[in-house]
């Protein structure tokens, strides 16, 4: 049986663009600490949408709530990369253990669905802006949990339109 369609919030895509591009700016900025944070976020953001035992919305969106949930956990005090890492390790097709979240090269690592990923990040951000999250107000202020975590998904939807914009014989075996 489909999917019945559910809305996205316009709101919280928005704020997420803003937000996650203005991180990603950041980011370049900050060097390669930052971008090992980036790449974390966007491997944990994978390992659940992979976990989703159906790729539907519904998942989706309860991945982002949980992760969103998460985050707000680490900021009471437990260790960030420690959750992240613990996320990200989930996944059961772990290529290389130097650079454990990328593809090989007959199997590239696959772009998940941009119709996922939207629905992902409108659970995420309005679950944490329910639990009194707001961006930070200027560039000097530290980039906090939640907007590496939607610079990620920035990144991976942008990866997911690019994608789609391939012509289907240039696409890697096994995306959508």
């Amino acid at each position: 049986m489909p999917e019945l369609p559910v809305a996205l919030s316009s709101v919280a895509l928005r704020l997420a663009g803003e937000t996650g591009q203005a991180a990603l700016n950041l980011i370049a900025v900050r060097g390669a600490v930052a971008a090992a944070q980036l790449d974390q976020h966007i491997a944990a953001i994978r390992a659940e949408l992979r976990a989703c035992r159906v790729p539907m919305i519904a998942s989706a969106q309860l991945a982002g709530l949980a992760a969103a949930r998460s985050g707000r956990a680490l900021r009471s005090g437990s260790e960030p990369s420690a959750e992240i890492d613990a996320a990200a390790h989930r996944s059961s097709d772990l290529a290389c253990p130097d650079v454990p979240f990328t593809g090989t090269v007959l199997a590239p690592e696959a772009v998940p669905p941009l119709r996922l990923l939207l629905h992902y990040t409108c659970a995420f951000a309005e679950a944490a802006v329910s639990a009194d999250w707001w961006p930070g107000e200027s560039a000097a202020s530290p980039l906090d949990w939640e907007s590496v975590r939607l610079a990620a998904l920035c990144e991976l939807i942008s990866r997911a339109e690019a994608v789609a914009e391939l012509h289907p014989d240039l696409r890697a075996v096994g995306q959508a």
